[in-house]
């Protein structure tokens, strides 16, 4: 079997050699060999313009298309599907929040993991060096003559994401107390406010986010332009099952109906989602001689006045 799988390997290596001589060889043939005609190629291509390249390399969460022998873009995961359930059937990507599939008839369903733990995905897994491909040019520099590509048609890029869609998002930055900024395709950015990251209270979740994972996050509301949405990562907007679990934090069991479970501590989208009388639970947004300020949903804000702090005289109450 060694020398069986010594040969296995270098068939293998070889292929690949091919396959790089072959997007060499494929974009010469496109753009000309003349260097002087590839910056001038470079400086002509506008931003939604439609261009025909080859694979050239493939990573697990972008890749590489070359469209001239000096000439190549990136193509980042986001924008190589219409929206999370796409790109997981292309590359059989393992989402966070959804159910875990049945090895047999009758199986019992697997716990699936929290939606905060991200998505994990592998683009070697459909994508070939050598392939031949349709990109739109989402943006260039000049400087280091390279593009961005994205396999998405410039008007799906351009067209804003429709309120209750479950989108694809990479965290880009986290704001300890407040919120996290996600990343979209199509250059947008989102909000998941800190009410908005699960179903239940959970002390400091916020922590659970690293910058440069991938989420499914489900579209709560957008401006007026499109350009910045609010996202949410919730378990019952993204339309599966939980419970609760330790420390009132959620565990998410898989699939659930089409309406998505309960929420835990449900949404406050406004002053008429609060009753008088009832028990809400929020986050210390800031605190103030007039007393402390609490959120209790991305665009609620309570207040707690020092009098009804504690039923005990509170000295050091900040």
């Amino acid at each position: 079997t060694a020398p069986a799988a010594a040969s296995h390997e270098k068939a293998g290596k070889g292929a690949k050699r091919a396959a790089a001589a072959a997007v060499e060889s494929a974009a010469a043939v496109d753009a000309g060999s003349n260097g002087s005609a590839e910056t001038v190629q470079l400086a002509a291509v506008k931003e939604g313009e439609a261009v025909v390249g080859f694979v050239q390399s493939v990573a697990s969460d972008h890749l590489w298309v070359s469209v001239s022998p000096t000439l190549r873009g990136r193509v980042d995961v986001l924008e190589t599907a219409l929206s999370p359930e796409q790109l997981r059937q292309a590359t059989g990507a393992t989402a966070a929040g959804a159910a875990a599939a049945a090895a047999a008839a009758g199986a019992k369903k697997k716990k699936a993991p929290s939606p905060l733990r991200g998505v994990a995905v592998n683009l070697t897994k459909c994508w070939q060096v050598g392939a031949r491909v349709e990109c739109t040019v989402a943006g260039s520099n000049v400087a280091k003559c390279s593009l961005d590509h994205s396999f998405l048609p410039a008007a799906v890029r351009a067209a804003a994401p429709a309120v209750g869609a479950v989108v694809l998002g990479r965290v880009v930055k986290v704001f300890e107390h407040s919120a996290a900024v996600v990343r979209l395709a199509g250059g947008r950015s989102g909000r998941v406010h800190v009410t908005d990251l699960a179903d239940s209270f959970a002390k400091a979740p916020l922590k659970k986010l690293s910058v440069g994972s991938l989420h499914c996050c489900a579209v709560v509301g957008a401006s007026k332009d499109g350009k910045n949405v609010d996202l949410s990562l919730r378990p019952s907007r993204l339309r599966v099952g939980v419970r609760r679990g330790e420390e009132g934090e959620d565990e998410v069991e898989g699939e659930g109906e089409d309406e998505g479970a309960a929420a835990l501590d449900a949404e406050v989208s406004g002053v008429a989602d609060v009753v008088e009388g009832s028990v809400v639970r929020g986050y210390v947004k800031s605190v103030s001689p007039s007393g402390v300020f609490v959120a209790l949903g991305r665009s609620t804000d309570a207040r707690v006045q020092i009098a009804n702090l504690s039923v005990d005289f509170v000295k050091e109450w900040k």
